[in-house]
């Protein structure tokens, strides 16, 4: 989770600034699906975001009838349907959501499980984590100043 403060002037109407984190967020989860979230699929993602380790035979079988051993892959459905995406963001908190309807995959969960898939998706390291924030602090003042803006309208 990316947590910030923000110090804004008196003249910025809390409307804008629930709006303009919105809009800023919204930027961040873009750029975390458009280049963070195709490197979870990698052969190296269960080293880089610290992946449970699967069970042996999972993957014997997995290489057996898919020919890959590729992390979160199992038949590629999740890999493809993560591409397709929703972004719901709640103006009032900041909250971003990054809904995948075509990823339900990661939320069907087998009891014999002691992971979650999901949770292994929304991981990310301290450098992506500089990075949104990066994208967050260029973001969210232009954001912010645009929504405040006062327009007018010229009649005649």
């Amino acid at each position: 989770m990316l947590f910030f403060s923000v110090h804004y002037d008196r003249e910025v109407t809390k409307k804008a600034l629930h709006l303009g984190i919105g809009d800023a967020m919204t930027e961040v989860a873009e750029t975390w699906h458009r280049k963070m979230l195709p490197d979870h699929f990698k052969m190296t993602a269960t080293a880089r975001y610290g992946y449970r380790r699967r069970t042996t035979k999972y993957q014997k079988r997995k290489r057996r009838k898919w020919h890959r051993s590729n992390p979160l892959v199992w038949s590629g459905d999740l890999r493809e349907g993560v591409r397709l995406h929703r972004i719901r963001v709640f103006k009032r908190t900041g909250n971003v959501h990054i809904i995948m309807p075509k990823a339900r995959a990661a939320n069907l969960i087998p009891p014999s499980w002691d992971y979650h898939i999901g949770d292994e998706i929304d991981r990310y390291t301290t450098s992506e984590e500089s990075i949104l924030a990066e994208v967050l602090a260029k973001r969210l003042p232009r954001a912010v100043m645009l929504r405040s803006r006062k327009r007018t309208t010229r009649i005649g």
